[in-house]
């Protein structure tokens, strides 16, 4: 299915479908995995079975067993799609319909202080970014950190993205999105903080509310 992302994206099985919690198709982009680095990361061939590690590292936090002080920042962020601290339901029902993916397509070493030494701005990023945006076709993309979004070119091969109108959110604005053409739709990117930290989640939920991301859990099993 893929020949250029190595780490494939994690793809809800009510992404799209009637049963989401969402009306529209929500992929959210993360940065970079971490673990033991090995001279091959990224090779499909040699390390077939690391494809699926975006969609292990979904199901350990979906796992209440498993434990890491990781899970903070999944959680911080979907406290800030629902306005609320959220139960295990609710987390599942998240990812049952969303798509999530990270830039990074080799490990950025064992730990998040060592991802800044990776050439995110390597051609083979941007290549398995547009392979993977063209199985998933989401609406809107919620983008964590600056890293992916200060690179990302203004034409994603259909035409110039717009910059959208600031969004006023209480006493601030929120003018970080912009509308791109892509394959014969229009998708809107949105960049937030990283939430591993510093993250103001009602702000952004007032973001999203305005957005149209907005969960609704009357939908689905």
């Amino acid at each position: 299915m893929y020949s250029k992302v190595f780490f494939e994206p994690w793809v809800g099985m009510d992404y799209g479908s009637s049963k989401s919690i969402f009306q529209k198709k929500i992929l959210v982009l993360g940065d970079s995995h971490y673990c033991g680095e090995c001279e091959t990361c990224g090779d499909r061939d040699v390390h077939s079975g690391c494809t699926q590690f975006t969609q292990d590292t979904i199901g350990v936090y979906l796992n209440p067993n498993e434990h890491g002080k990781w899970k903070k920042t999944y959680s911080t962020f979907l406290n800030s799609i629902f306005g609320k601290g959220t139960s295990l339901t609710e987390r599942t029902r998240f990812f049952d319909s969303v798509a999530f993916y990270n830039f990074l397509q080799v490990s950025a070493g064992d730990n998040a202080t060592s991802a800044k030494a990776y050439n995110y701005g390597d051609q083979k990023h941007l290549n398995a970014y547009y392979e993977m945006l063209s199985h998933v076709l989401p609406d809107i993309i919620l983008l964590w950190g600056n890293r992916v979004w200060h690179l990302l070119p203004n034409n994603w091969g259909d035409g110039e993205a717009k910059k959208g109108d600031p969004i006023p959110v209480k006493n601030s604005t929120f003018p970080k999105y912009m509308t791109y053409p892509f394959q014969g739709k229009e998708i809107v990117l949105v960049g937030t903080h990283h939430p591993c930290s510093g993250f103001p989640s009602e702000f952004y939920h007032e973001v999203f509310s305005r957005l149209g991301v907005v969960p609704t859990m009357g939908t689905g099993n």
